[in-house]
């Protein structure tokens, strides 16, 4: 896995092997506006056109931003639907402890795509063992 771009608010990478793109949330976010929030999904978005990935891992475990009604809304309108259309068919989660941004999150993948693969996870760990041991998820 390397790491392919580094924000104020994320670090990417790329695991060609499992055809997976990471993002995961540095703890400074409680703060973001929406606006930065939308630039970074965005941003992510673009990193995925480039390197296809069937596979997002979402690691918020340090994220402290409640995705608003709004921005829920623009995420299920305008980045979920283009990144299947790219071949993204799962995403799996590793959520933050707080509970207002679990519920955030929650509320989000309800309006996902039919078909798209939605799991959660403990830990990115529990993810790379989960890829190893199942391979028909990255091929």
């Amino acid at each position: 896995m390397e790491k392919i771009a580094e924000t104020q608010y994320l670090e990417i990478f790329f695991a060609p092997e499992y055809h997976t793109l990471v993002y995961r949330w540095f703890g400074n976010n409680s703060l973001m506006q929406d606006e930065e929030y939308q630039a970074e999904m965005l941003y992510v978005q673009a990193l995925g056109f480039e390197h296809r990935p069937n596979t997002l891992v979402a690691n918020m475990l340090k994220s402290q931003y409640a995705v608003s009604l709004p921005m829920q809304a623009w995420v299920n309108t305008e980045v979920m639907p283009e990144a299947v259309k790219n071949g993204l068919k799962q995403i799996f989660l590793v959520m933050s402890q707080d509970f207002i941004q679990q519920i955030s999150i929650e509320q989000v993948i309800e309006g996902y795509p039919q078909g798209l693969k939605v799991k959660f996870f403990q830990t990115e760990k529990e993810i790379w063992d989960y890829l190893k041991t199942t391979p028909d998820t990255h091929s």
